[in-house]
């Protein structure tokens, strides 16, 4: 897969135009989703290294370039960067829409006056978000907050009181009510590990599985693995749950996917590209049990090269 960084970029700005064009949250969660997984992974974690093209398989590892002599990626990378704060909420006369999470202050005039919002979140490791108003216009108005499509269940509770109103994801949770300075709003986004799965006429990712948790696509190093294990012989199992855990030390901090796989014995095709069918019905593979440990795709390629891959192959039942 190519995957450009500077395509990424293009994609958030479409999207950002389409969700002000028609406040559809489809949009937001595209544009949350291409940040969090199309962009960042353009730059290394410290900012000196760049990827031209974003590979979702890697046989023996990659490393970002300092530069690149089409240098548009790295400029647009900053360039988003450094605009980010402009994609987080907008207002209108009816009130604020907040579209994406994290630690930040809104300021915004709106009908009847000012106001001014403080944030608090540890998203996307943690799905809680915290809101506190420290001015707002003594009147009705409209407080509107994204329920991203990936989840499932959330809850909002309002000066700690349980809105009786089920979130429904993939939509904007429209809040009415006559705010007050000191007013607070606690949005609970649940995010467990998701196995995603591509459309099947997604040729190279048939039969295959991709983890997942709240906005962010994870991905396998070798370098995460057991000392005698090679990627390309790792398969998933399906059936089993995925743990979730942070890891402060790891990748500026992080949280880590583990899942139950299996690591195929496939020393019987060496030095072959094709055998007979019946031969290998004839003598199975053999295979052994292994945990799998994922990282945020966008993580990827800082430790030096490392063989990679996003779509994990399905453990076959036997």
């Amino acid at each position: 897969m190519y995957n450009e960084t500077c395509t990424q970029i293009a994609g958030v700005m479409w999207d950002w135009r389409m969700l002000l064009a028609t406040g559809q949250a489809k949009y937001a969660d595209l544009m949350e989703w291409t940040l969090y997984n199309g962009v960042i992974c353009g730059v290394s974690l410290d900012g000196t290294g760049f990827f031209y093209g974003n590979a979702l398989l890697s046989r023996n590892g990659s490393k970002r370039g300092e530069w690149d002599r089409c240098a548009c990626c790295p400029p647009n990378v900053m360039r988003t960067l450094s605009s980010l704060h402009g994609y987080f909420a907008t207002s209108t006369e009816r009130g604020l829409q907040i579209h994406l999470y994290d630690s930040a202050a809104f300021s915004a005039e709106i009908e009847g006056g000012r106001v001014q919002i403080e944030m608090k979140s540890r998203y996307p490791w943690d799905g809680l978000v915290q809101l506190k108003f420290d001015e707002a216009p003594e009147k009705s108005w409209e407080l509107s907050l994204r329920i991203p499509g990936w989840c499932k269940d959330a809850d909002v509770a309002l000066n700690g009181k349980p809105e009786q109103r089920k979130p429904k994801p993939g939509t904007y949770l429209i809040l009415r009510r006559d705010w007050r300075k000191g007013d607070t709003v606690e949005l609970r986004l649940s995010m467990p590990p998701v196995l995603y799965q591509a459309h099947p006429y997604v040729e190279p990712a048939r039969c295959a599985l991709a983890m997942t948790r709240g906005p962010l696509l994870y991905c396998l190093e070798n370098i995460d693995q057991e000392p005698d294990v090679t990627l390309m012989d790792c398969s998933i199992d399906p059936t089993s749950a995925m743990q979730a855990d942070w890891n402060e030390e790891l990748l500026h901090g992080i949280v880590t996917l583990k899942a139950a796989g299996f690591v195929e014995d496939n020393s019987d095709w060496a030095g072959k590209l094709y055998r007979d069918h019946e031969e290998v019905m004839a003598e199975p593979t053999q295979r052994r049990g292994t945990t799998l440990t994922a990282i945020p795709y966008y993580t990827w390629a800082n430790r030096g090269p490392t063989p990679m891959r996003v779509w994990i192959p399905q453990s076959p039942s036997r």
